[in-house]
């Protein structure tokens, strides 16, 4: 779930609006990871970080040790705090392609 999206999901909010597509690269993102490292706290590390740079700090340091400096760079651009910023299927696929 992207931040937005909980973030909204705490505060019980009944109308809410995301970008649905942007919010699912973030969960998306936030799968492979837990895929790549096999540590289910991850989300709990991730969770109520506010700061793109602290988030992008703790990614590094969980893929650092077995990944390419080229995937974790994807992955850093695939989970993004803020939804304005952040990508959609669309940007991932562009992301990707100019990244092989």
């Amino acid at each position: 779930m992207s931040p937005l999206l909980y973030k909204s999901l705490i505060k019980e909010e009944k109308f809410f609006r995301d970008n649905v597509y942007k919010s699912d690269v973030f969960s998306l993102d936030v799968c492979v990871t837990i895929a790549d490292i096999l540590v289910f706290n991850f989300i709990h590390k991730i969770r109520n970080v506010e700061e793109q740079s602290k988030l992008d700090k703790i990614i590094r340091e969980n893929l650092e040790k077995r990944f390419s400096d080229k995937f974790i760079d994807i992955i850093l651009k695939m989970v993004v705090y803020s939804e304005k910023e952040g990508n959609d299927f669309l940007g991932l696929g562009n992301l990707i392609n100019s990244e092989l």
